[in-house]
């Protein structure tokens, strides 16, 4: 099951899309994305997402990370960036 927290941050009414903070507590594939998107999610794809939306408005794919954390694979040590 997909776990994360969501924050809406800012509207920019005259791009008519609004600025959304993801928390993800599970890795899986897509999670923010198909939830984007899903009706029963926000029901708004991510800007530029080709795969769950369109890319009509924007040329690339709009999902950027502040921070990535996880475990080091060898260390098993807490990595943030």
């Amino acid at each position: 099951k997909a776990v994360f927290d969501l924050f809406g941050l800012s509207k920019a009414q005259s791009f008519g899309c609004s600025a959304v903070e993801f928390r993800p507590h599970t890795g899986r594939s897509h999670q923010l994305r198909v939830h984007a998107a899903h009706p029963s999610g926000l029901g708004a794809p991510i800007l530029g997402d080709t795969l769950y939306g369109s890319a009509s408005r924007a040329p690339r794919l709009c999902l950027h990370a502040a921070s990535l954390v996880f475990a080091h694979p060898t260390t098993g040590n807490q990595v943030k960036y």
